[in-house]
């Protein structure tokens, strides 16, 4: 009985069986919010959010599960993609979920006492309360852009505008520059208003800049956000200078995390307790049967 290889929606479900009381679903906390829904669909003029071509495991899931509470904190940079988010989430019932449009979390100067030689790029840095610029597609690019990734385009957004520029665009003028807060992923869920103390599932898709996010997120003190399940876009991180993606792991697994199964795209990661539970209670199935 090897949980390790379990689907997120096993581990979900896991959690909300082992964790939660009954009616009670997941607690969450999305930055980077994106239902995954395709760009040729989304553009369309009412456009509904579907199961069947939307890919966030989270909003999947609450849709799956419909008695269930979902509980959760959405953090979303572009105004435009936060509307289609708030769309879908509209179609989710026993949710209480709280949107943060316009906001950012990157507090470069805390991450760099953690470590100091994995700072973010120049310029990039996004301290508490600031605003700073963000480089999301334009309207002209989400409509007219072709090619394999088109109809992903709409999904794209970084303060590393270079980045969102080589990612999928091919030219400067497919990029406009919008304003952002900064916050940080603590300040975020504290303003929520919504009494999250126990966080089940941190999902960070921030092209490129969940090194930082998870960074500041498990290390600030005092330690109050150490969900049961991290996960994270790494394809990104795989095209960056430094190691990135190695020093996220070297990150997790000091922070008490094993990295299970992960995608071309995602990485999972477990706390360790939750992993232990899950393969005790995997042994107790397996004597029970043979029984």
């Amino acid at each position: 009985c090897w949980t390790i290889i379990w689907t997120t929606d096993h581990w979900l479900d896991w959690i909300v069986e082992r964790y939660r009381s009954p009616g009670e679903g997941i607690s969450f906390v999305l930055v980077g919010a994106n239902l995954g829904c395709p760009s040729t669909a989304s553009m369309v003029q009412g456009y509904i959010p579907s199961v069947d071509d939307c890919e966030d495991p989270l909003w999947r899931y609450a849709m799956k599960n419909p008695l269930l509470k979902q509980v959760g904190v959405v953090v979303e940079p572009v105004a435009n993609e936060m509307n289609i988010v708030k769309k879908g989430w509209s179609l989710a019932q026993n949710k209480r979920v709280s949107f943060f449009s316009g906001v950012a979390s990157i507090d470069c100067e805390h991450v760099a006492l953690i470590r100091p030689l994995q700072r973010p790029p120049s310029g990039t840095c996004c301290p508490a309360n600031k605003t700073v610029t963000f480089q999301a597609p334009s309207v002209s690019a989400r409509i007219e852009r072709n090619g394999s990734h088109a109809q992903y385009v709409n999904q794209i957004g970084s303060l590393l505008g270079d980045q969102t520029i080589k990612h999928i665009l091919k030219k400067e003028s497919d990029v406009d520059s919008i304003p952002v807060k900064c916050s940080t992923v603590h300040d975020i869920v504290e303003g929520s208003h919504l009494d999250i103390e126990d966080v089940d599932v941190l999902y960070v898709d921030v092209e490129g800049f969940e090194f930082w996010v998870l960074a500041d997120a498990l290390k600030r003190r005092p330690l109050k956000l150490r969900p049961k399940m991290i996960i994270y876009e790494h394809k990104v991180l795989f095209g960056l200078k430094g190691d990135l993606d190695k020093g996220l792991q070297a990150l997790l697994a000091s922070a008490g995390y094993f990295l299970g199964v992960q995608d071309s795209t995602n990485s999972r990661a477990i706390r360790l307790d939750v992993v232990v539970d899950s393969l005790v209670k995997c042994g107790k199935v397996q004597e029970k049967n043979k029984g």
